[in-house]
């Protein structure tokens, strides 16, 4: 046998055929032929119309929740005919799906029921096989199941209409959102709150653990105390004990501090090495700063104003000579330019006048008086005077130069010192402050908190370490006196102490870790819940156009014209509200507490048939049980027009038990193509066998209709 492919969604189902038996109002086996686009079932009321839709209903999903919740005793029997006690209900319907041709049958009671399902592709499956191709190809292969799914929006029977909108808000939520192809949102978010849920449950146990974790480690210690206040009686460490105080009591040490108990030595033991280290290293800090001061008050005074005065004089005169010095030096090398140009000049002209006359202009030449001028001339240019200058500006800038490096070096000594002061009387003040925290309180060490920078204070703070270090030697053996005669109870409380410790401690962190993680997780529920409510309200606004259109043909209030579903958050949980609005003045109310029975089932209608048009889940039927109570003639033309869009894509079924309804319906809903048919089944009598039914098929108008009419069709 080939394995079955999933055929949701393909195409719609036709139901073709129905036979029932020992079924609710069915006795007798009976035959009715389904097989049109329009099933029009009509007649007076408990002649069998309801029957017909159960029969449906239950051979698609194996239960009536309405007749179950209904009985009074659980051995009531609601699905077998009550004329065939003790036999077996039977359905079997025949279906034409995606072009094959498919037969469901199913047997039993209202306690339990057997599907089989019968197609050349698939075989014979029966059983929850059958249970769940069936399922595959109503719900599209979503988590919503059949039953619920064909109650929302594919099945609206009798006296059921306002349970559309009088579910709970957050049942309506889940519920049209999965119709809406929506279920992987809600398990996503269900996901997130369970993790939320556990990480919550987790942290909670975490807390539980510490605080039992605290509470045996507080008894721990109880035990240990009293067992060490018996131990204190023995006589080693009554002997070391004593050594002690008589140690205490010689060095100068007096203490404040009980020796009852081991925790007790181990506290005076480390107190009085921390004061032994602390009094040793003052003392040293104290002979330290004494000798800087000693080396400081040595020193030569400085007086630092003055020599910053001195610096300043010494780099103004710096400046003054450096500036004489530079334009002596620029007047010697003109005079020596001069020069050189003066002597070339001369060696050039002197060895051509041999003559009376210029051999160039032919004047007259002294030789003698030339020679003399260009003497006079060399003299004039003469360099002594000013190399004697810048020689004596070079010396006066090397006097300025150093006096400005002494000036300079005395002001920075002055500034040392100065501050070599100001550091020295900070650790001074630094030392008197560990004296007063560590004589404190005074009466502990029998010493002032007073005790000044001397070398008294130096030799004082030297014998409180070294009484300190013997006091702490001698502690230290008292520690070993008690753990040498620990007793085995006193060894056992000892690590049972260690060990509700440590455990408190890896529940205080195993406790921090999982409040993390708690956060972390309603942090991420929140947030799936929030984008969950976004997405179902962008579904829903993509459906409410459909549910307005449905909602306004079928015009069920005079200022209330609009309809829609509002989904928000109540007490953190997605809820789902129908509403309708007056677009005029714009007030808005749940239609199912102001408006009549006949209009809330106009809305409930609305949103049925805009799911069953909308629903992703596979609504290939439409089944509407006596929709029709309680409308007006306007309000079923309405309907009635309504139904012929609806017929060009769902197989519909509708009944009525108004005669004139029928009528107009059939004449509504009568053929006007080549492909439609419609089938009318008046239940006109009922007796023990069963409903008497007369079929038959509704008269086509092909041939009738206007262009215009058929347009709209």
């Amino acid at each position: 046998m080939t394995a079955p492919r999933d055929l949701a969604g393909e195409s719609p189902v036709v139901f073709e055929r129905l036979r029932a038996e020992a079924f609710r109002g069915f006795a007798d086996s009976v035959d009715i032929d389904l097989n049109a686009s329009v099933i029009i079932v009509h007649g007076p009321n408990g002649l069998g119309k309801t029957s017909l839709f159960d029969a449906l209903q239950w051979v698609l999903v194996g239960e009536l929740a309405r007749l179950r919740e209904a009985r009074m005793r659980q051995s009531d029997e609601y699905i077998v005919n009550a004329y065939r006690p003790g036999q077996e209900a039977v359905v079997d319907v025949q279906l034409r799906l995606n072009g094959q041709q498919v037969r469901l049958v199913r047997r039993g009671n209202h306690s339990r029921s057997i599907l089989t399902w019968i197609s050349a592709e698939a075989g014979t499956l029966t059983g929850q096989e059958a249970e769940d191709l069936l399922a595959r190809m109503f719900s599209g292969g979503t988590d919503l199941d059949l039953a619920t799914s064909l109650n929302a929006c594919g099945l609206l029977q009798q006296d059921a209409t306002r349970d559309v909108l009088l579910s709970k808000p957050r049942d309506r939520y889940d519920t049209f959102s999965k119709i809406l192809g929506l279920g992987e949102l809600a398990d996503i978010q269900q996901w997130a709150r369970n993790n939320a849920d556990a990480a919550n449950t987790d942290f909670k146990n975490a807390e539980g653990q510490v605080a039992a974790a605290e509470l045996e480690t507080v008894q721990a210690e109880q035990r240990l105390s009293a067992l060490r206040r018996t131990a204190a009686e023995r006589p080693v460490l009554a002997d070391v004990t004593a050594r002690l105080h008589a140690l205490v009591a010689s060095s100068g040490f007096p203490h404040a501090v009980s020796l009852e108990s081991r925790d007790e030595a181990a506290v005076a033991t480390a107190a009085a090495s921390t004061v032994a280290r602390e009094a040793a290293s003052l003392a040293d800090d104290i002979r330290r700063l004494m000798a800087e001061s000693a080396s400081l008050g040595q020193a030569d005074p400085v007086d630092t104003e003055a020599a910053s005065a001195r610096r300043i004089v010494a780099t103004s005169s710096l400046e003054v000579v450096g500036i004489e010095l530079a334009q002596a030096r620029t007047e010697l090398d003109r005079l020596q330019a001069a020069q050189e140009s003066l002597a070339t000049m001369a060696s050039a002209v002197l060895p051509h006048v041999d003559g009376p006359s210029c051999p160039v202009c032919g004047q007259g030449v002294d030789e003698d008086d030339l020679r003399d001028r260009l003497r006079q001339l060399e003299e004039g240019l003469s360099t002594v005077d000013t190399q004697v200058r810048v020689a004596n500006l070079a010396r006066a800038l090397a006097a300025a130069e150093s006096e400005l490096v002494l000036a300079a070096n005395a002001e920075r000594e002055g500034i040392a010192i100065a501050l070599t002061r100001q550091r020295l009387q900070l650790d001074l003040e630094r030392a008197r402050e560990r004296i007063a925290a560590l004589l404190s309180p005074p009466a502990l060490f029998g010493l002032s908190r007073q005790l000044d920078i001397t070398e008294e204070a130096s030799g004082r703070l030297d014998a409180l370490a070294d009484a300190a270090s013997r006091v702490a030697a001698m502690g230290r053996e008292l520690i070993s006196a008690w753990d040498a005669t620990a007793t085995a109870d006193e060894t056992r409380a000892v690590s049972a102490l260690a060990a509700a410790t440590a455990q408190t401690d890896a529940s205080l962190v195993r406790r921090e870790g999982l409040a993390i993680a708690k956060s972390a997780a309603a942090n991420l529920h929140e947030a799936t819940r929030s984008a969950r409510l976004e997405v179902v309200r962008r579904e829903f606004a993509r459906l409410g156009p459909l549910a307005q259109d449905i909602y306004s043909r079928l015009d069920p209030h005079p200022t209330f014209r609009d309809i829609d579903l509002v989904s928000e958050m109540y007490r953190s949980v997605g809820t789902t509200i129908a509403q309708v609005r007056d677009p005029v003045s714009d007030v808005a109310a749940d239609p199912m507490l102001i408006f009549s029975s006949a209009q809330s089932n106009i809305a409930a209608i609305s949103y049925l048939m805009a799911l069953n048009l909308a629903a992703s889940v596979g609504a290939p039927v439409l089944l509407l049980d006596d929709p029709l109570q309680a409308m007006d003639d306007v309000n079923v033309l309405g309907f009635a027009d309504l139904c012929r869009h609806v017929r060009r894509q769902r197989q519909l079924f509708v009944s009525t038990h108004e005669k004139r309804f029928a009528v107009l319906l059939e004449r509504k809903l009568a053929p006007r193509h080549p492909s439609d048919r419609t089938i009318s089944i008046e239940l006109v009598g009922w007796d023990r066998s069963g409903p008497v039914i007369k079929p038959r098929d509704v008269p086509d108008q092909i041939g009738s209709q206007s262009p215009a009419f058929a347009t709209v069709a």
